[in-house]
């Protein structure tokens, strides 16, 4: 029986400001490495295309170390193509600078200092745009959207924009916690709190609910 195939983003990125500076967030990318150390745990062929964290690579995976957001979206877009569920954990960043500057930004004399920002790659709708399901391939799209406030409804609207058969809706509190919470959001629009719990742990309960929905997926084809 051919394995299951799961892909699986992680972690922050970084944008570069000059060679020292970069623009980043919080993220410990431990949720993904839960899930992924889960998903080999059931035999599944598991890939995590990872920003910089300090966390050891699970067991039985394969890891793709990246740093920026388009080395992210080059790394995503070439597998998966072959991916049979993919995972967008990762806390990527949205926007980065428009100018990188070569060398490193001296203060000087300066009182402030102006930085534009433009957009990254938008990472999970360019993967589901170009997605054409048939009978043959039924893929299922994981996400996650953390928030400050109107979570489940933020959650809802970015699951129904980007076609996701699930969303992971979490609180900005769990970010570089070593706790989590939230809820799932179904492609239904079902919703389900999950209740505070390690993120081990969370990561376990979040991995089951995927695979019930593959096993869904896979029936109905």
């Amino acid at each position: 029986m051919k394995k299951i195939s799961v892909l699986i983003t992680a972690g922050p990125t970084r944008e570069y400001i000059d060679p020292v500076r970069f623009i980043s967030n919080a993220s410990s990318g431990k949720t993904a490495y839960s899930i992924a150390a889960c998903a080999a745990t059931d035999n599944a062929d598991v890939t995590l295309i990872s920003g910089p964290v300090t966390l050891s690579k699970p067991k039985n995976t394969v890891l793709i170390p990246v740093e920026t957001t388009a080395q992210m979206f080059s790394q995503t877009m070439k597998l998966c193509t072959h991916s049979d569920i993919i995972i967008f954990c990762a806390a990527v960043c949205d926007f980065r600078p428009a100018k990188f500057n070569k060398n490193k930004i001296k203060k000087g004399n300066k009182k402030e200092l102006a930085l534009r920002l433009v957009p990254t790659e938008n990472i999970l709708h360019h993967v589901t745009a170009s997605y054409t399901p048939d009978k043959n391939s039924k893929k299922v799209f994981i996400g996650f959207a953390l928030e400050t406030k109107d979570l489940v409804k933020n959650a809802s609207k970015k699951l129904k924009a980007e076609n996701l058969d699930l969303i992971i809706a979490n609180p900005s509190s769990s970010i570089g916690n070593s706790k989590s919470q939230g809820y799932f959001i179904s492609r239904t629009g079902e919703v389900e709190k999950i209740h505070t719990a390690d993120k081990e742990k969370f990561a376990k309960i979040i991995w089951d609910k995927i695979k019930t929905i593959y096993g869904q997926k896979k029936r109905v084809s």
